[in-house]
């Protein structure tokens, strides 16, 4: 199942490749760093730790107009948290401190607008959708590390806000905020990225 749809996601992303061809169109590659920030949907005892992680990958900007582009991206990312959690000890009505942690890699294809406010600076938004790749959730309970390394649901869908900086013809820089739509595993996952990117042609 995990194979079917990363092969649909490649798929999407090599279509919006070969599309619209009569256009001029801009590729280049992407690198930057994640601040992984989840919250829970109801109220518990769990505590989270925002973590750093990183991503790259490769975009696509389809020029519209001078103001207006299309920007499919393919992205490798790494989204990182620990977690702590008060659990109540019924034989002697205790609170007990359990740490975890959890790294998780993902496959995104952002789909993006991109406004130019003016000849260098940008707005992006749009919707994501992300393929989790490999879960790796240790949990440390009474001094034992306990590993899931498999998560339950598999796609996660979210939507973008950034503002992009042109800094010459072939460099960018950016801040996005990746919002959470789905539950993954009983949580919600949102990233605040900073990215470099550079135009190849």
């Amino acid at each position: 199942m995990k194979k079917q749809h990363l092969t649909f996601l490649l798929i999407i992303f090599y279509i919006s490749l070969s599309f619209s061809q009569d256009r001029k169109i801009e590729f280049g590659i992407k690198l930057g760093a994640n601040y992984t920030i989840s919250s829970v949907s109801e109220k518990g005892p769990v505590k989270f730790d925002n973590k750093i992680g990183g991503n790259f990958g490769v975009f696509i900007n389809y020029n519209i107009s001078n103001k207006v582009k299309i920007r499919p991206e393919l992205i490798y990312s790494i989204q990182n948290l620990d977690y702590e959690a008060n659990l109540f000890n019924v034989i002697d009505s205790s609170t007990e401190l359990k740490k975890g942690t959890q790294k998780e890699s993902y496959i995104n294809i952002p789909l993006l607008l991109k406004y130019n406010f003016t000849e260098n600076f940008s707005f992006l938004f749009g919707p994501q959708v992300g393929f989790i790749i490999n879960s790796d959730d240790r949990f440390i309970f009474e001094n034992e590390v306990i590993i899931f390394d498999k998560a339950k649901d598999n796609l996660n869908l979210s939507g973008n806000l950034g503002l992009s900086l042109k800094i010459n013809e072939k460099i960018e820089t950016e801040l996005r905020y990746n919002f959470g739509l789905t539950e993954l595993n009983g949580f919600k996952n949102s990233v605040l990225q900073l990215n470099f990117g550079y135009t190849i042609w």
